[in-house]
């Protein structure tokens, strides 16, 4: 009681129950005058499951932000709530982690994409988001697009915003974004020297099927099924000296290292870029394959006399990746004239489509590990620093080669690395996921080598994201476990309230 003998006012407290699909509830208590997300949050907390949609009894997704009074939230009431799947866009030095149809919580370097505050109120409904060096672009649910971090890498799209509608999609390369609308013309910005600037082929791009990009410049493969390219001009961005053979081309992809290939009708790899201006063809009948391409294999294997092969992981058996993965293939066959011994390709597969990340050669016997070339069988997936390789095998282990100090060699956790399920890589290090729902790493301690510091915390994970630097592990709690260099994303302690409420 106060001085006056009256009893102190307590808020009332209300009693929710919230149900998952699967049938199991849980009993929350929050007080009366709490939001929507206050909800969410202990809700999240008895399930141990993060990033939870709550919807009404009629049906309708409810505001976090709003009061319980406002939508009607009686004592005793009964919610549904909807498991959502987190998604993680990286730059070079922030994350960036969202929900489709949702909102974003972004970390790392401000300067870099990891502070998104100036665009937060416009970050609602985001469909997709695509990441540059230091920028990220956010593609919303009605076709506008919502940019921050470095402007010269793209981060400020003002010049070009009464152009952004009914985006479709967005590439980038390492400064610049791409955005194919929806009567596929394309509009561009960021640095005019990495394909911010597309003035010079604006009246060709038009009617656009497919865009791919090197580190430096953009191609795109038209409706006509010929092809235009812009921006730095070593790295693919000038195709002249090539035009008049890119007619008929069924696919194109790019090279990271900074060159273009398109397949043609005849056969043909039409090959420019970085020190490569040429026309290139390969026999089909000059490749083994290893493994049938199947829409639920693991592994596709393509395998040459010599000892050299390419691998790549869930590749569909729609035409166009089958083509895409048959050029690869070629180039990688041609590619022997150089009498390396061993020599990986490694891609990126998303929906479907395959994405060249990085091709690297290494020879038989290198810094790493010796004799790794015995040990690799039944090649599961392959990650790669700057560096060094490692690859996850069909039993769970790991090989790796290549340089030591970037994770070329595991022994020192080699005896932790059981059931591995997946690895995740920086410029300088390696972190894999066990079965068991624990991380292993290895490699530059500065990118994320040692995860000591965080190891009691690093408990059902689901999935491990990288920067240039750091690491993000994603739990099943919806909490979020980082690594290595702060200024690259390695602290998201200040983010981790903002991603309970993330929906």
């Amino acid at each position: 009681m106060d001085r006056k003998g009256r009893k102190p006012w307590r808020c009332p407290k209300l009693k929710v129950t919230v149900i998952l699909p699967s049938g199991r509830g849980e009993e929350v208590l929050v007080a009366g005058t709490a939001k929507v997300g206050d909800v969410k949050v202990a809700a999240q907390k008895s399930f141990g499951q993060g990033f939870l949609r709550l919807v009404a009894p009629d049906g309708r997704n409810l505001d976090l932000n709003e009061d319980l009074a406002k939508v009607g939230l009686q004592d005793g009431e009964y919610l549904s709530a909807v498991a959502q799947a987190p998604l993680v866009t990286r730059a070079s030095e922030a994350f960036a982690l969202w929900i489709s149809g949702g909102s974003v919580v972004t970390w790392g370097n401000p300067k870099g994409g990891g502070d998104s505050s100036a665009v937060q109120d416009q970050l609602r409904h985001v469909r997709k988001i695509c990441a540059a060096d230091h920028a990220f672009a956010a593609v919303l649910n009605d076709g506008r697009v919502v940019t921050w971090g470095d402007p010269t890498c793209g981060g400020d799209s003002s010049g070009v915003q009464n152009r952004l509608r009914n985006v479709q999609e967005i590439h980038a390369t390492s400064r610049a974004f791409a955005a194919v609308l929806g009567d596929g013309s394309v509009v561009t910005w960021g640095d005019p020297q990495c394909g911010g600037d597309s003035s010079e082929v604006k009246d060709r791009l038009k009617n656009v099927k497919k865009i791919c990009q090197t580190a430096r410049s953009f191609a795109a493969l038209l409706d006509d099924r010929s092809v235009a390219t812009w921006g730095c001009q070593i790295h693919g961005g000038d195709s002249s000296r090539v035009q008049e053979h890119l007619r008929n081309v069924q696919c194109i992809f790019a090279e990271i290292s900074g060159s273009f290939h398109a397949l043609t009708d005849s056969e043909e790899d039409i090959t420019w870029g970085r020190g490569q201006w040429h026309r290139l063809t390969t026999a089909r009948s000059d490749l083994r394959i290893a493994q049938d391409l199947q829409t639920n294999a693991l592994i596709s294997v393509v395998a040459f006399a010599d000892g050299a092969f390419v691998t790549t992981a869930g590749l569909s058996t729609d035409d166009s990746s089958v083509q895409e993965f048959k050029l690869m293939a070629r180039i990688v066959h041609l590619q022997q004239e150089l009498k390396v011994k061993l020599c990986m390709l490694c891609m990126n597969l998303t929906r479907g489509e395959a994405e060249l990340l990085h091709l690297c050669w290494l020879p038989y016997k290198g810094n790493g590990r010796t004799g790794v070339w015995d040990r690799l069988k039944n090649v599961q997936m392959i990650r790669f620093t700057q560096t060094a390789f490692a690859a996850v095998l069909a039993d769970g282990t790991v090989e790796t080669w290549g340089s030591r100090r970037h994770g070329g060699n595991c022994r020192t956790v080699e005896t932790r690395l059981i059931d591995v399920q997946d690895i995740s890589a920086t410029f300088g290090a390696f972190a894999a996921r066990l079965g068991s729902g624990r991380v292993v790493t290895w490699g530059d301690p500065t990118c994320g080598g040692d995860s000591s510091g965080v190891q009691n915390r690093l408990r059902n994970v689901q999935e491990i994201h990288a920067t240039s630097c750091a690491f993000a592990a994603v739990l099943g709690d919806g909490s979020v476990v980082t690594w290595g260099d702060p200024q690259c994303g390695g602290d998201a302690r200040k983010v981790q309230e903002e991603l309970q409420w993330l929906s």
